[in-house]
């Protein structure tokens, strides 16, 4: 009885070592200093396809010891794991200082093509607008007058919203006569400020420093051009005899408007502008040398891409643009302000976004000139609006004369102007906000 009590004893231990040893695998074995610790090396493949994949030593890689296949389990077959054992010696708590795993001569050809797919990689890694990353925030020509017309345009806008604010609540009834002028000389005065601020604090972001001559220009950049037509149609309208002249006292009252508000606005501005110490965020760092511009087909010229631009926003507001027309130049009385203002909304997001449309596929051709582009393709609606006064003269109307058709020319012009350069802001602004997005989501070194 005690000998078969021996027995089982010992075919138990024989047993329990049997089964550990069977358990025993690299991933549960207990290390100790000096044990060589197994490595594998696995599948290889394109990071972009991640089920292309292939051996290891399938590519021209050298070892210079045999390989082993280790036994992959099932989950591991299905993966696509293929492990193979690795020309390297590592020692569990070993330090090893660098060495030579094997040598392999490459033949030309082989050097050949591993240079060109370098290159093929580079090149296709910088294509199109991620290549010109260096000078997309190259700062515009004649930066000055830019930073102006930005700031005259976000007044033009802001003007433009107080005007439908008030014609939304009622103010501009059809009897209320001369209320819509008025608004748009106090609005104007009262306004300058914001174009002041704009102008300056761009102008300085645009690493500007004579903001002095910024603010002149800012605010004669509108006043300018407004002056020299309304002394040219006054002096007709006096010339004529007709009502539409001006009195002395009447021009005295505007230009101490201008004198005593608008310009001490525009003065403030333009100081607060400078002192808010803005600074351009660019995503990307800009390179010293300019990058040159590729040759580029007729259709993609300034003056091509402004006619694409200024086609669909303008047919967006064609028929709206008639009742405006019938109701300031001849005897139709406009009231549906609600409809107006939703078409002026509907005009600023065509104008956004085709102005962005425009600037992808401008820095998708290599171009880096977006800045002016942007800032002419958004205002080109208003070159369509005083195109369409012509067709307005010469077949809805039946205005003419001298004095009338230099009054409608000439402040349709001013009008016009106006659009232009407040489009012309939307059309940047929006192109600025998608430009810096897209550069921020590439890592530029």
């Amino acid at each position: 009885m005690e000998r078969m009590r021996t027995c089982l004893v010992a075919v138990a231990l024989a047993s329990l070592c049997c089964v550990a040893h069977v358990r025993s695998s690299a991933s549960d074995h207990r290390y100790k200093a000096g044990d060589e610790v197994p490595l594998y090396a696995n599948k290889v493949g394109p990071f972009g396809n991640p089920s292309e994949t292939y051996r290891y030593f399938d590519f021209p890689f050298c070892s210079s010891v045999p390989l082993k296949e280790k036994k992959e389990a099932f989950g591991e077959v299905l993966n696509g794991d293929r492990l193979v054992s690795g020309p390297y010696r590592i020692d569990f708590l070993s330090e090893k200082d660098a060495e030579i795993a094997c040598k392999r001569k490459l033949s030309k050809e082989e050097v050949a093509r591993y240079a060109h797919d370098e290159e093929s990689a580079d090149q296709e890694e910088e294509t199109g607008w991620k290549s010109i990353h260096g000078d997309v925030f190259r700062y515009p020509k004649h930066k000055s007058l830019f930073a102006a017309a930005i700031g005259c345009g976000t007044q033009l806008f802001s003007i433009t919203i107080f005007i439908f604010i008030l014609a939304v609540v009622g103010v501009f009834y059809p009897y209320n006569r001369g209320a819509l002028l008025t608004a748009l000389v106090v609005i104007y005065a009262l306004t300058s400020g914001i174009a002041g601020y704009t102008a300056a604090s761009f102008y300085c972001q645009l690493e500007g420093t004579n903001w002095v001559r910024n603010l002149l220009l800012t605010g004669s950049l509108l006043c300018g051009p407004l002056f020299v037509t309304f002394c040219f149609l006054n002096t007709v309208a006096v010339a004529y005899k007709v009502t539409a002249a001006l009195p002395f006292g009447t021009i005295v009252v505007i230009f101490l408007i201008w004198a005593l508000f608008s310009t001490p606005l525009l003065v403030l501005g333009g100081i607060a502008g400078k002192d808010s110490k803005a600074e351009f965020q660019a995503p990307c760092r800009t390179t010293k040398c300019p990058r040159d511009i590729p040759p580029l087909p007729w259709y993609r010229k300034t003056l091509h891409q402004m006619a694409m631009a200024g086609l669909l926003p303008f047919s967006a507001i064609y028929i709206e643009i008639y009742y405006l027309f019938a109701s300031v130049w001849g005897h139709r009385i406009y009231t549906t302000y609600v409809i107006l203002f939703i078409v002026f909304i509907i005009l600023l997001i065509i104008t956004a976004f085709i102005t962005v449309a425009l600037t992808y596929f401008q820095l998708a051709a290599e171009d880096h000139g977006w800045w002016w582009r942007s800032f002419l393709c958004g205002g080109s609606t208003g070159l369509f609006m005083y195109a369409y006064c012509f067709y307005f003269y010469s077949a809805q109307s039946d205005m003419s004369g001298l004095m009338q058709t230099s009054f409608f020319f000439g402040y349709m012009a001013c009008i016009c102007y106006g659009f232009f350069l407040m489009l012309g802001a939307i059309g940047f602004c929006a192109s600025l906000f998608f430009v810096c997005h897209i550069y921020r989501s590439i890592k530029c070194e």
